[in-house]
């Protein structure tokens, strides 16, 4: 720029007739082809300038949003919320049963022996074997049967009993093992009544192995005035959960298709007393969970069953998760904004170098731009000003 001002001035300073004013002009056209020319070199550069300037301004901003991100994301992953409280039943009452459905599994082992002498599937399990006749040799030999029976079967079973534990009668049907051949499921029916802690029980449902590829079962199980009494639910330090006492209802829906379990349970209990003893290892969570716990005397519960007899899902609902998140809601709120003001702290310390430095190349840049702007605006000033005469 001051070489040009210099040929501004030199030509400005020209004087005399009519050939020195034709050779200025020369010189002034000269010195515009000249300006323009770097001024266009400048635009070109600004253009270029400004387009990487303005991606490096957006990485730097994307630099600075990106801890937001990743502490919403961290909280997320690793603190409790309060949409993490949604099953709170399932911790509470999910043990048990899985203790339960332990026990069912192992008398289920216990009388699978038996359950493996049923006749295997196929269409020859339908028809007596027809045998060669070795009478000769002093062996039984069993004849065709119209229509053919099983070797053992008992077609009616009644039974009625007054003992300690209570009152049962009930009534099964077609016990047998071969009910591919009898054409009949076995079926049962029992009650009991003034039993310790049960009030009344029924328990009514059928077996059916006619076809032996494809057993099924299926059950149904009520208890009326079922009565708890120190009944762990719950074994964690943390937060041990004890029913001291309730009285309920219990229904139990029980099915079984080809060794697969399909199960429904539904209960409803009142006069309901819990108990969690934390001692000296309470959090603040388990806390308010005991606390508003303490406070419940009545709750419903449904749980499902599913899957085969060793490798089952349990899932449980209760109208308890209402009270406890609501309880212990407003806490980890709490803990979850200190957590995450924690994690904001942390990463923007170690972020603190790397931000300072990018903000001063943004002022270096800045003013680098800002040099650019200016020598174009100084260069078309100097093209105004070349105009004759001077």
């Amino acid at each position: 720029m001051k070489d040009y001002e210099a040929r501004i001035k030199k030509l400005k300073g020209t004087g005399g007739g009519l050939q020195s004013l034709l050779g200025a002009a020369g010189d002034v056209q000269t010195l515009q082809a000249d300006i323009r020319k770097d001024l266009k070199l400048l635009n070109e550069a600004k253009t270029a300038f400004t387009k990487d300037f303005s991606n490096y301004r957006q990485q730097v901003d994307t630099l600075t949003s990106a801890p937001l991100e990743d502490i919403k994301r961290l909280a997320e992953k690793y603190s409790l919320t309060t949409s993490g409280l949604g099953n709170l039943s399932q911790l509470i009452f999910g043990e048990r049963l899985c203790r339960w459905m332990g026990t069912v599994a192992k008398w289920y082992d216990k009388i699978r022996p038996y359950l493996d002498k049923l006749p295997e599937g196929g269409d020859e399990a339908d028809e007596p074997v027809e045998q060669e006749p070795i009478r000769g040799k002093g062996t039984n030999i069993r004849f065709a049967e119209t229509p053919p029976m099983p070797d053992f079967l008992i077609r009616r079973l009644k039974v009625s009993a007054e003992l300690s534990a209570g009152t049962f009668s009930g009534k099964a049907e077609n016990i047998t093992l071969d009910q591919n051949i009898l054409g009949s499921p076995t079926t049962f029916a029992f009650l009991g009544k003034n039993m310790p802690h049960i009030d009344a029980l029924s328990l009514n449902g059928t077996a059916n192995y006619i076809n032996p590829a494809q057993p099924k079962t299926d059950a149904k199980m009520t208890l009326k005035g079922l009565g708890l009494a120190n009944l762990d639910l719950v074994r964690n330090d943390s937060f041990p959960l004890t029913v001291k006492h309730a009285i309920g209802d219990l229904n139990v829906d029980f099915s079984t298709v080809d060794g697969v379990l399909d199960a429904a349970v539904k209960g409803d209990f009142s006069t309901v007393q819990f108990v969690s003893d934390t001692g000296k290892k309470q959090t603040g969570i388990a806390g308010a969970m005991a606390s508003a716990i303490s406070g419940i005397d009545r709750f419903s519960l449904n749980a499902n069953v599913a899957g085969a007899i060793n490798a089952y899902t349990v899932d449980v609902s209760s109208d308890i998760d209402k009270v406890l998140k609501s309880a212990v809601g407003n806490l980890v709120k709490n803990e979850s904004t200190k957590f995450k003001a924690t994690l904001k702290e942390e990463i923007n310390a170690r972020l603190k170098g790397p931000m300072e430095k990018a903000n001063v190349s943004l002022t270096d840049l800045d003013a680098i731009e800002a040099e650019l702007t200016k020598r174009l605006d100084l260069g078309d000033d100097l093209l105004k000003g070349l105009k004759l005469p001077f």
